[in-house]
């Protein structure tokens, strides 16, 4: 599984004899003082790898993310990155909806995740584009997409890989209310692409029901921090249900919070769908993640995360610790809960009667 590599400085301290867990030790590092707890899990003369967020960097009037996005200051609600292929993307956020009437959804879309910009960064490392991309895409779907970050960054990258004169079919869906702010997101975001990736939207809201119109399948299901509603995940695998066919992928990042709940989005697929972990600080899979095992409170234990001059594991912290926490400590927070997901197709599971009964959408 490849690692992570946030911008971080990583201190070894090792467990001093004599000391229980519980005992603080000091240590200094990058010109500041940190106190740490020993783990509950730690044992004399273990070594601790803990992971200390730089500050923010400041460079010309601009603020610089870890994920390689720039900020202006002056804008805060465009964000850029710029991609492997030496494209780059912005993102502006919050657009004006342009809808009529309430609010139909929880309007989660208008904000930019921490799990979309995480596995933005996985499609940029040079091992996606040469272990999951061994075949040329042509129709890429992508669910829940708020602002279009990932389903453009992954077509960026798909559309790249191989020279090919097809273009490629990019279809970004969410509820009705969330496509102003995407098809903004495409104008800007057109030259990018030019003829290799045509980028359409559609509403489409989870449910159980059969989706309207057939005509094309998927290579690609694309997906970012959507299991955050446990409530809708038996809706989420429904759509997921109609819209693979034998030769999909699925490529998630799952930012987890309730992994008793969240982890039955796996199990309901199980019977058709294989699931890879790809990419992540913890190498405990879906099945092992949070579910109370040594190995797994050891993770939470002993994964240590700054909040200013202070060291403490990711099980201690709850929502007044985030808010004491500046920009790249509260990235780190969430990639360490972060993982990517690839998910394939199990072709002899895969019922025939039920491809033929799939609806397909229509992205003419």
């Amino acid at each position: 599984m490849a690692g992570v590599d946030i911008e971080a400085i990583v201190i070894s301290v090792q467990v001093p004899d004599g000391a229980e867990p519980g005992d603080s030790l000091t240590f200094e590092a990058n010109g500041q003082n940190f106190t740490i707890e020993v783990p509950i899990s730690s044992v004399a003369g273990e070594i601790l790898q803990i992971k200390l967020a730089n500050s923010v960097d400041k460079k010309d009037g601009a603020i610089e993310d870890s994920y390689g996005g720039v900020e202006n200051e002056t804008d805060s609600s465009k964000f850029t990155k710029e991609m492997i292929t030496g494209s780059k993307i912005s993102i502006v956020q919050a657009t004006q909806n342009v809808t009529s009437g309430k609010n139909i959804s929880d309007q989660t879309y208008q904000l930019l995740w921490p799990a979309s910009l995480f596995i933005v960064k996985f499609i940029n490392t040079p091992e996606f584009s040469s272990k999951f991309l061994r075949s040329q895409v042509h129709s890429v779907v992508e669910l829940g997409a708020g602002h279009g970050m990932l389903g453009m960054a992954f077509a960026d990258a798909a559309s790249n890989f191989v020279t090919t004169d097809k273009t490629m079919k990019l279809v970004l869906t969410d509820v009705e209310e969330a496509l102003p702010q995407l098809e903004t997101n495409i104008r800007i975001n057109r030259d990018v692409f030019e003829k290799r990736v045509d980028i359409t939207t559609l509403p489409l809201k989870w449910h159980s029901l059969p989706i309207p119109h057939t005509n094309s399948k998927f290579d690609f299901i694309l997906g970012s921090d959507i299991l955050y509603n446990c409530s809708i995940i038996p809706d989420l695998v429904a759509t997921i249900r109609r819209l693979v066919c034998k030769s999909s992928k699925i490529l998630l990042s799952v930012r987890w919070r309730k992994p008793t709940e969240e982890r039955s989005f796996f199990t309901l697929l199980s019977d058709i769908i294989d699931w890879k972990l790809v990419y992540g600080n913890c190498a405990l899979d879906h099945r092992s993640y949070g579910n109370g095992s040594f190995e797994s409170n050891k993770y939470f234990s002993q994964s240590m995360v700054s909040i200013r001059d202070k060291v403490v594991p990711l099980s201690s912290i709850d929502e007044k610790g985030c808010e004491h926490m500046n920009t790249k400590e509260f990235e780190q927070f969430e990639e360490l809960q972060t993982q990517i997901y690839i998910g394939e197709v199990r072709e002899k599971r895969l019922d025939v009667n039920h491809v033929k009964k799939r609806p397909k959408l229509d992205i003419q």
